[in-house]
């Protein structure tokens, strides 16, 4: 699936140029639709200025009229906080959690005004409330700040969803392993390393070294020809 399913939802906020830097965000990681709590006012110059290449994120933008009506329709939303508390998620939680959801329909991130944030009576109507962990002593961060990490781990966790299983290493062919093996044998018996009455054993144990790293055939190839390498030195 697509993160455009992800909104984020900006809850009055008091800067045009903070809105600009969160359509930004929104396009830098393949985010869904911004939505404003407030007035067209924000799609002004100031705003622009800190959207360069995301001006169509800030056209595309809706503006709503309370945070009810910017929810409207989404199956699931998140709030964030700078205060951290039981049960409160980190940005990779809430992201994977958004992203799942997102499968069903439209999902939102909402955040808060520069100054305050959300209140806690606004906190308190969501089920899931996120912030971000920083060092003792400034818990808040910028707005736009913000957005940008939420984004970030919300594009990582997209990405998780929507990456294909990378391709299995070509291991080398049986009969290469199997050279190998006669081969490792034939050196190891030469210099007193297996015992001749029971090779095997010993022997079955360093192949099975080897096996566990999945080797390519060239990987095999290098290793009989170091082989050989040590026999005609030996010699």
């Amino acid at each position: 699936m697509t993160l455009s399913n992800v909104h984020v939802v900006l809850e009055r906020p008091r800067s045009a140029a903070n809105v600009g830097a969160v359509a930004r965000a929104v396009k830098n990681f393949g985010l869904g639709r911004l939505v404003v709590v407030g007035t067209l006012a924000y799609r002004g110059a100031e705003a622009a200025k800190l959207a360069p290449g995301a001006e169509d994120v800030l056209e595309a933008a809706r503006y709503a009229t309370d945070l009810a009506d910017a929810l409207t329709g989404a199956v699931d939303a998140i709030a964030t906080t700078s205060r951290a508390g039981p049960g409160v998620l980190d940005p990779r939680e809430a992201a994977r959690r958004l992203v799942a959801r997102a499968a069903d329909g439209p999902v939102a991130l909402v955040l808060g005004t520069e100054k305050t944030g959300l209140d806690n009576a606004t906190l308190a109507r969501f089920d899931a409330v996120a912030t971000i962990p920083t060092a003792p002593g400034k818990r808040s961060l910028n707005l736009a700040q913000a957005a940008v990490v939420f984004a970030y781990e919300l594009w990582r966790a997209g990405g998780e969803e929507q990456q294909p299983a990378p391709a299995p290493r070509p291991r080398a062919p049986r009969e290469l392993i199997e050279r190998l093996r006669a081969k490792a044998k034939e050196e190891l018996l030469g210099a007193g390393y297996l015992n001749p009455r029971q090779p095997d054993a010993i022997l079955d144990e360093l192949v099975r070294t080897l096996l566990r790293a999945e080797p390519t055939a060239r990987e095999v190839e290098l290793v009989l020809g170091a082989l050989e390498a040590l026999r005609r030195k030996a010699t």
